[in-house]
């Protein structure tokens, strides 16, 4: 990855709440906190997810299941 898409992850990440404190929140029942959770994983678990299942028919279901955890929580 280029030191310059660094920096714009670091600056930012800097700018978003403690992931820590919002999975604290989101464990209290914080929808609010829950929807920062997702917003801040969400690219990244999916992208995790499809090299792991590497078929594209399978990252469907699991994209799917993504959206339903959205749903519900």
């Amino acid at each position: 990855m280029p030191s310059s898409n660094r920096r714009l992850d670091a600056a930012e990440a800097s700018k978003q709440p403690d992931l820590d404190q919002l999975m604290i929140l989101t464990a209290q029942g914080d929808q609010e906190a829950f929807a920062q959770v997702y917003d801040q994983v969400n690219g990244r678990v999916l992208g995790l997810a499809l090299r792991v299942v590497r078929n594209a028919a399978l990252f469907g279901d699991v994209d799917l299941l993504t959206r339903v955890v959205q749903e519900v929580g």
